[in-house]
């Protein structure tokens, strides 16, 4: 799971660092609308694949054989299942409860909204419904609902509609509620949170292109004669919110982008290619020095290496998390690793390890450590 999330955490890094350089500039809008959504899709999705053509498998001398033993599960009473139980991870309860606070965050901002609408004065149009706000300067769409403060000037609320009716009609609203979903799943994540502001911003450069087309003087004009307050809501498209304003003044004076400029987008064939390589090049189960014991030979274990292999099994049933022992002779090489609770194999001297192991070698027999049984207690 770890592996997972750093795996994931990088590759929204790169594909960040990737808009930055190359593409926030641009004047390809939905273009980076949907490069934002679906690289961050892509980035979840990708530590998930694994392309066997890509895998790098440890060669294995002879005949190799691969055997799995299927532990059966031990018949527990009432007492040894309340002795075996498990606390919960820590780890476990930090995950879940940062959720219940990013979803309890995410509801009152929904309660806002719900408390805006009740308290504003609603009309219907064909189009949108607009919800005027009494002695409130705040404009922001939020679906096909438009709202807007009654001391906003009237110069300027049909340039405000206009704008908002972009946002509504290109659904944006979808947009932030798929990232705001992701704060709450992923609350530990600061990534999912420049993911959203960046396509945030590209909200705004659309609608002001839209709108402002030719007479782009008085449109910026209009950004800056008054900068309006609006509570601090992630999924709403505000019109005027002040750390936009500056950006979105630069994008209305840049000239539109040559359309020979699309072919940075093909550069994400190699990334995604690179990233699927590594993902699926990663082994299954990732061991490193501290998870390894090496032997003579696997097939006959002296004392001192039967007796280092029984401790350093013991410990995985008190450890957290995928764990493994592995013992190897260069050649061959037995894993062991976690297995569910009350099932064991039987090592030297009839001792009960809860484990499960996997062989892969050429020759070996399996002597020292032998199937698994079935006991009840």
């Amino acid at each position: 799971m770890i592996q997972y999330v750093l795996e994931g955490l990088g590759f929204q890094l790169i594909f960040l660092m990737f808009y930055d350089f190359l593409l926030k500039r641009e004047t390809f809008f939905q273009w980076n609308r949907f490069y934002l959504l679906g690289t961050f899709l892509i980035s979840l999705i990708l530590p998930l694949v694994h392309i066997e053509a890509f895998q790098t498998l440890l060669p294995l001398s002879g005949n190799s054989i691969v055997a799995s033993w299927t532990l059966d599960p031990v018949i527990l009473t009432e007492s040894t299942q309340r002795s075996s139980a498990n606390p919960i991870p820590w780890l476990n309860v930090i995950a879940i409860s940062g959720m219940g606070v990013a979803l309890a965050s995410f509801l009152h901002k929904l309660h806002y909204l719900y408390r805006l609408r009740k308290q504003g004065k609603l009309l219907h149009f064909k189009r949108f419904s607009l919800i005027t706000l009494s002695e409130s300067d705040i404009a922001f769409s939020f679906f096909r609902s438009i709202y807007m403060g009654d001391t906003i000037p009237r110069k300027n609320q049909s340039g405000i509609i206009q704008h908002e009716l972009v946002h509504i009609n290109q659904w944006h609203t979808l947009d932030l509620l798929f990232f705001e979903v992701f704060r709450v799943l992923l609350w530990y994540n600061p990534l999912v949170y420049l993911f959203q502001a960046r396509i945030s911003e590209v909200h705004e450069f659309t609608a002001d292109a839209r709108v402002a087309g030719s007479e782009k003087q008085d449109h910026y004009q209009a950004l800056l004669s008054q900068v309006f307050h609006t509570n601090s809501i992630s999924f709403i498209n505000s019109f005027y919110k002040s750390s936009l304003i500056k950006k979105r003044i630069v994008m209305l004076q840049k000239a539109k982008s040559n359309r020979l400029r699309q072919v940075k987008y093909l550069i994400l064939i190699p990334l995604i290619s690179g990233m699927l390589f590594y993902s699926s090049c990663q082994q299954d189960t990732p061991f490193n020095d501290s998870d390894t014991i090496n032997v003579g030979h696997v097939d006959q274990l002296t004392p001192e290496e039967e007796s280092r292999i029984v401790e350093r099994v013991g410990t995985l049933t008190n450890q957290q998390g995928e764990t493994f022992v592995v013992v190897t002779d260069g050649t061959s090489t037995i894993v062991f690793s976690q297995a569910e609770a009350g099932s064991y194999i039987t090592g030297p001297k009839e001792i009960r390890l809860n484990a499960k192991m996997e062989i892969t070698t050429g020759d070996l027999a399996a002597r020292h450590f032998r199937s698994p049984a079935r006991y009840t207690q």
